[in-house]
């Protein structure tokens, strides 16, 4: 939400803040990813978990999610764009 206010803020308006180079893109996949790592994490130290089985579902499990969901995202903007530019 705060990356939303800062290019609300920046950009004149949403056209503009999406052609835009920036790093608050990645930010918010790190975001994803570290937030995996602190579930993993609290779920292994507060309870009396399986590091294995805590590994599948608090690491593995949502990485997968987050690879298929955004590599489908990335296939519709690809895809879109083709179209657009006149491709296959």
């Amino acid at each position: 939400m705060a990356v939303l206010a800062i290019q609300t803020m920046l950009f004149q308006d949403y056209s503009a803040a999406w052609a835009a180079e920036e790093v608050w893109s990645s930010l918010v996949v790190l975001s994803a990813l570290w937030s995996c790592w602190v579930s993993y994490t609290g779920a292994t130290t507060a309870f009396p978990a399986s590091r294995g089985r805590a590994a599948v579902w608090f690491l593995g499990l949502p990485l997968a999610i987050y690879t298929v969901v955004l590599g489908v995202i990335g296939l519709v903007y690809a895809w879109l764009d083709m179209s657009r530019s006149g491709g296959a």
